[in-house]
């Protein structure tokens, strides 16, 4: 590790001394440092990729159990330390850890396997008292080696509902771990697999801020529902992907009732169903984002809107052909959307834009291309009933 605090004279020794001119530490960043002549602090971001996966209680007695999946009737186990790393427990899976305390920290490891059938991924963790997040995951997968793996090629599945808590029988729901902050969390696989995050933190309701999403080549289903029901979330992760995939954002941020923003989705080639209700259910968005691709695929956007009652104006949908399905449910039941601007003109793919409008609100303004006949079309597949018609200029 780099030194904690260094002082300089001026700004240009700092300079110099991160270049190479650090004597026995060349290139080394201090953590902190201080330019005596221009009074300026230069703090060094903190690393966390190379931290083993560590949860810091934010309660007292706070305990976390690792329900392990089994594979080639090999049940995967973790280890966890109590004094930084020093030592290491192996527990068994099912098992709660000792209780700590507020502050107190846990970190985790092991050498699994994720399974490739239902229930799939390496196992889920449950927790009694909320928690933060921070360090590396890959710990979880590569051991002691994690450090600089960035690759999970040949790991399907591999952190598939991690953080999704307990099922209860009665109602058929996970719970969600209690999970608050994780925005130091180290998702650090450059190299994605399919289904790697699928449902990551699905209904950790107590979840306010996200770790970020580095990844631009995406794969099938590999953030599909990964913060599903995360109702305390106001705040999307930056998605900058610009290579998509089947599924790839599938679901997202399902029932996110909190969100009232989306991240912009600078993609401009779209995968089957990529976007599918990505925002289902997101009552409180009002900030759509912009959906200027013009060749779409099969499914991109169904039911990406759906249930979002506070949105009023639709983002431009730009594209002339529209293709199976890309347009099925995607603002059904968004009961405030006053506003649409469509230029469609090719509408006779199958389903493309079936039950599209269904329960939205009463009258508003349905912008077209000149060009476009919607007649004959079911009103909730076509103009909602009672909306003015305006051609685009």
């Amino acid at each position: 590790m780099g030194k904690y605090l260094k002082l300089f004279k001026n700004h240009s020794g700092y300079t110099a001394f991160i270049n190479g001119g650090g004597g026995d530490s060349p290139f080394l960043k201090p953590n902190v440092s201080y330019c005596e002549n221009s009074e300026h602090v230069h703090f060094n971001p903190y690393d966390y990729s190379d931290r083993y996966l560590t949860f810091i209680a934010r309660e007292d007695g706070a305990t976390f159990t690792f329900n392990g999946t089994t594979v080639d009737d090999v049940t995967n186990v973790a280890s966890y330390s109590l004094d930084n790393g020093t030592t290491w427990m192996q527990i068994a899976s099912g098992v709660s850890t000792p209780s700590i305390n507020t502050g107190e920290r846990i970190l985790w490891k092991g050498e699994m396997t994720p399974r490739s059938s239902r229930p799939w991924g390496i196992g889920s963790f449950t927790s009694t008292k909320e928690f933060d997040i921070e360090g590396n995951v890959m710990s979880l997968i590569y051991g002691d080696n994690f450090a600089g793996q960035n690759s999970l090629d040949g790991y399907d599945n591999a952190f598939f509902e991690l953080f999704v808590g307990s099922y209860d029988d009665e109602t058929g729901e996970y719970s969600g771990t209690k999970v608050v902050n994780a925005k130091n969390l180290s998702l650090y696989a450059a190299t994605l697999s399919t289904a790697c995050y699928y449902g990551m933190f699905e209904y950790c309701t107590s979840l306010i801020t996200t770790p970020k999403l580095t990844a631009t080549t995406l794969t099938d289903y590999c953030y599909s529902f990964m913060f599903e029901g995360c109702t305390s979330l106001t705040t999307a992760p930056q998605l900058p992907a610009t290579t998509l995939a089947d599924y790839c954002y599938a679901h997202m941020f399902g029932g996110c009732t909190s969100l009232t923003s989306a991240p912009e989705l600078p993609a401009t080639t779209l995968a089957n169903s990529c976007y599918m209700a990505m925002f289902s259910g997101g009552i409180s968005l009002t900030n759509p984002p912009e959906l200027p691709v013009t060749t779409l695929s099969d499914g991109c956007y169904w039911g990406m809107f759906s249930g979002c009652t506070s949105l009023t104006t639709a983002p431009v949908l730009s594209a002339t052909t529209l293709v199976k399905q890309c347009y099925q449910y995607m603002f059904s039941d968004c009961t405030n959307l006053k506003s649409i601007t469509c230029l469609a003109t090719d509408m006779s793919a199958t389903y493309c834009t079936y039950s599209w409008v269904a329960y939205i609100y009463p009258s508003g303004t349905f912008t077209k291309s000149s060009s476009a006949d919607w007649s004959g079309m079911e009103k909730r597949d076509g103009i909602p009933q009672g909306w003015t018609i305006v051609d685009a200029s």
